[in-house]
């Protein structure tokens, strides 16, 4: 049986179209022109986007409006406790000071002021106190009263505190100091000086390993482990119990890294029954005693990092998803221009945040569900929580030489395929070639009326102000004709302003041109 075929007008190249819906992560190891392979699936860039699947990338909520405003206070770092009934975020000021957040009604207080103003960390003992480690010395409050540790035998100063195996870690330079185990009585709580007496069970670990160079950095304890971070390793403290018959526990002292650890502190945090940390070559994810590197697909993002502002980071939910997310600071990259970024990680995809010069991010927990505070100045934010707005987002695709390094390809029309879910959001495209540009005027989104003389019906407002008419939660193809825009390799960037969206799928139709140009 004969089938019809279409062939081109004498003279005329053969037309194609590449459909871009098998959506993926972020990837910026490769240049955006050597995307090939399975990599042409992913993103150069994606912000404010998060890819959940196949024609599916969606908007997220947008920050919180201000909770607490700290004014001159500078804050340089926090963390996320329960003290009593009540679930707080502490906040460190570069003046000393310490602030309880109650995150049910950001309620906000400050608790002291006696701290170093660098360096100071926190660790919840039960629900009974927050157990603060600084140089100036150990501090312990009880949702009233903050008191400072001055036992003869309790530890007078650390750079990291844990509470761990029902004991109190406190980190100094090299050596770890531990309290007694908690049987539930009173010469075992950790504020109590008999706690730290080696008869009852306390002692030291003194960490003599040439492999850790210079002091512990970290210590936190995950699923039946301590861990000890250093600047160049990673230990697990593992096995503890204590014999019949005697008070000194006996462990295990487990050797993870012998090359990588962490000089940014609060990089680390859990994620499900994980833990993760950055350093400054690269995010790094541990279970039990493997640690294995996850940022392979974003070098491309890390070599630009500059780590003027330290990562710190924490785990939160993003519609509905859980995801890992490390502040990255503000960089070099020319592809997000310069601009301070948020890099989240779930089911081994990134993606990227952006609200401004976030100072440090850290998790809470708020109605249950895993969520990122956040630092802007000396302003406390809560990230992807305000589900009546979404932030800008921007899309931007591999520059694809379509199976042809070496041939020019003339773009003649692009489209996207989007739902959109509220009526004020508007998305722009541009088709980008090696070195170029071009902005593409995209059909309207917004419903046209018109009368039966094929006249537009335009409706106005209060204050004369134009009222567009938006079909909302149904797929619309928006595309443009191109002004003819020639590269050997070709892609499309899509932004969106204030728009509640799913992207579904970008099209192109190009025509092969000349090869061995010198475009």
């Amino acid at each position: 049986m004969a089938v019809d075929q279409a062939i081109p007008a004498k003279g005329e190249r053969e037309a194609f179209t590449h459909s871009f819906r098998d959506f993926k992560g972020v990837y910026t190891k490769s240049d955006r022109s050597a995307m090939i392979g399975e990599h042409a699936n992913f993103f150069y860039h994606l912000e404010n986007l998060i890819p959940i699947g196949a024609a599916n990338v969606h908007s997220v909520p947008n920050l919180s409006a201000v909770l607490h405003d700290f004014v001159a206070d500078s804050i340089y770092a926090a963390q996320f406790g329960q003290v009593t009934t009540i679930p707080y975020l502490f906040s460190y000021a570069t003046n000393g000071k310490v602030f309880a957040t109650n995150v049910n009604s950001n309620a906000t207080s400050q608790i002291s002021s006696a701290l170093s103003g660098s360096g100071s960390r926190m660790s919840q003992w039960m629900n009974k106190y927050a157990i603060f480690a600084d140089t100036n010395g150990i501090y312990t409050w009880d949702g009233t009263t903050y008191t400072k540790m001055v036992g003869a035998n309790q530890p007078t100063g650390g750079s990291d505190v844990c509470v761990c195996f029902g004991r109190v870690f406190v980190a100094s330079g090299r050596l770890i100091s531990y309290s007694a185990a908690n049987d539930g009585t009173a010469t075992t709580d950790p504020i109590n000086n008999s706690a730290w007496l080696v008869a009852n069970g306390a002692g030291f670990i003194n960490m003599t390993d040439p492999t850790l160079s210079g002091s512990i950095t970290r210590l936190w304890g995950q699923n039946g482990y301590l861990y000890i971070f250093g600047a160049t390793c990673v230990y697990a403290v593992a096995d503890v119990y204590v014999p019949t018959g005697s008070s000194t526990p006996v462990y295990t002292l487990v050797p993870i890294q012998s090359i990588i650890g962490t000089d940014q502190p609060f990089s680390v945090f859990p994620y499900n029954r994980s833990l993760m940390f950055a350093n400054r070559y690269g995010g790094w994810i541990i279970d039990g005693v493997n640690a294995a590197r996850v940022s392979e697909d974003i070098d491309g993002t890390w070599q630009y990092l500059n780590f003027a502002q330290t990562i710190s980071g924490g785990q939160c939910v993003v519609n509905n998803i859980l995801c890992a997310a490390f502040n990255l600071g503000s960089g070099n990259d020319p592809q997000a221009d310069n601009d301070p970024l948020i890099a989240l990680w779930f089911n081994g995809v990134w993606w990227f945040a952006n609200f401004g010069a976030v100072t440090f991010i850290t998790s809470t927990i708020i109605n249950a569900v895993p969520t990122l505070m956040a630092f802007i100045g000396n302003k406390l934010y809560s990230l992807f929580t305000d589900k009546t707005t979404s932030p800008p987002g921007e899309a931007v695709t591999a520059l694809w030489d379509m199976g042809d390094p070496l041939s020019d390809k003339a773009v003649g029309r692009v489209g996207v395929e989007i739902i959109l879910f509220n009526q004020s959001g508007t998305v722009s495209l541009t088709v980008d070639g090696l070195g170029i540009s071009q902005p593409v005027n995209l059909s309207s989104i917004f419903l046209q009326f018109i009368n039966n003389s094929n006249q537009k019906i335009t409706f106005t407002g209060a204050g004369g102000f134009a009222i567009n008419w938006t079909v909302t939660g149904t797929y619309e193809l928006v595309n443009a004709a191109t002004q003819g825009l020639w590269s050997k390799n070709v892609g499309m960037t899509l932004t969106t302003q204030g728009a509640n969206m799913q992207l579904c799928g970008m099209f192109m139709d190009y025509k092969k041109a000349d090869r061995w140009s010198n475009q």
